[in-house]
């Protein structure tokens, strides 16, 4: 057997060289599935788990969307795959893997491979991940209609392999570094429900005057206003894309759409406008954006504030500019969440259009209502809260992205 190089990463005292081998040659058992007639109600609802594709999200397949039944099982070329074994789709996201956590019926869509050793299990798995990220599979795939692979080409994939012991260190590796995603992605994930939680108790629902859930000392009711009452709304600049990426700062949609707040940092953006645009589109400390388009209603009129002084910043026409036209009733803090609250996010969604996409206006801004406590200790304090939440979000969506890259970073560096 032909003596391979060795990973440019590995654990000591792991010296001997790695030998190439094919994947099926490592498999005690393996095939694709199969899918019953969807014709018959009677293949399905049963208390077999049927995967499909977008039930491969992590490491571990837990549950299954679709299911059959003994009869839908029996009556097609699926069989039941035994929980430990590796899923590979062949079909639409090919290279997509994951692993069983319990005996599941699959569709002709994947591979499923049986292992002699859950040390090699553990260390093909790898493996098959760096393969998928690197795309390996593509000199494999066949073009038509639809990219695939087929059973014989995943068999005949090679696959460089280290000794038993080895190989259990490389997979135990990577199993602890997906264990750490899961819980950072959990973790992210309750936090992120917290938050939605509190956006629904600390501020009024429907025609209430009152919040479920308030600061102590503060029992006056919110008052319940138009937009209209108190802000102007401005359409964007729009320029042909030779006036972009040079020039000056410009709030563009995807800082509106993913931030509830924002400052010069987080602009990107540059444009060439004018002296007499600059005027007319200014950006300035406390005003509000809402994306003007989206896809749906339920994307329609993100909300963001401008936090900071800003000189010479202007704002796309993928958004509107809200600012106060006398006196401004909110706190800059407040405004970031008040219009991202599920009250508010109502009132977008039911007094937008939506035609091939969403669309929102000033003139349908003007005559939104919103609630807002008149005290702006309170207003700051419940604009503080969630800051604090999100800040401690980010953290941890930063912690997540780096175990990510540290983790693709070891994927390219520990296998041949």
């Amino acid at each position: 057997m032909k003596a391979q190089a060795t990973p440019e990463i590995r654990f000591l005292k792991c010296v001997q060289r790695w030998q190439k081998k094919e994947l099926g040659q490592l498999l005690e058992v393996s095939g694709s599935g199969g899918t019953p007639s969807a014709t018959n109600p009677d293949y399905y609802g049963g208390p077999i788990p049927f995967l499909g594709i977008a039930d491969i999200n992590d490491r571990a397949i837990v549950r299954t969307v679709k299911s059959l039944t003994k009869l839908g099982l029996n009556n097609s070329t699926a069989w039941l795959v035994p929980a430990g074994a590796i899923s590979l789709a062949m079909y639409a996201s090919v290279g997509k893997v994951g692993i069983l956590q319990q005996d599941t019926a699959t569709s002709q869509a994947f591979y499923n491979m049986v292992f002699r050793s859950d040390a090699t299990r553990d260390f093909v798995y790898a493996r098959l991940l760096k393969s998928q990220i690197t795309g390996e599979w593509e000199p494999y795939i066949s073009t038509g209609t639809q990219r695939n692979l087929n059973a014989e080409k995943v068999k005949a994939f090679p696959i460089s392999l280290p000794e038993l012991p080895e190989q259990e260190a490389i997979g135990s590796f990577f199993k602890r570094l997906d264990e750490a995603l899961e819980a950072g992605a959990q973790k992210v994930e309750k936090l992120r429900k917290f938050k939605q939680a509190m956006l629904l108790k600390m501020f009024p629902q429907g025609n209430s005057r009152v919040p479920e859930i308030r600061f102590a000392g503060f029992e006056e009711p919110w008052e319940r206003r138009k937009l209209g009452e108190f802000y102007e709304f401005k359409n964007g600049l729009n320029k042909g894309k030779e006036f972009f990426g040079h020039g000056i700062p410009i709030v563009n949609f995807t800082d509106v759409f993913h931030n509830r707040a924002i400052g010069l940092s987080d602009l990107v953006g540059r444009v060439n406008a004018s002296p007499e645009e600059i005027k007319a589109l200014q950006v300035k400390k406390g005003d509000i954006f809402f994306t003007r388009t989206s896809e749906t209603l339920e994307e329609i009129g993100m909300p963001s504030v401008m936090l900071e002084d800003c000189e010479s910043t202007v704002f796309s026409g993928f958004v509107l500019r809200g600012r106060a036209s006398g006196h401004d009733p909110l706190c800059d803090v407040f405004k970031a969440y008040v219009f991202y609250a599920e009250t508010f996010r109502f009132e977008m969604r039911r007094k937008s259009s939506m035609t091939t996409r969403a669309l929102t206006s000033g003139a349908a801004l003007r005559k939104m209502y919103f609630s807002f406590p008149s005290s702006f200790e309170e207003q700051e304090a419940i604009g503080a809260f969630f800051r604090e939440l999100d800040e401690l979000l980010e953290v941890e969506e930063q912690k997540l992205e780096k175990l990510r890259q540290l983790k693709a970073a070891f994927l390219q560096k520990m296998f041949v």
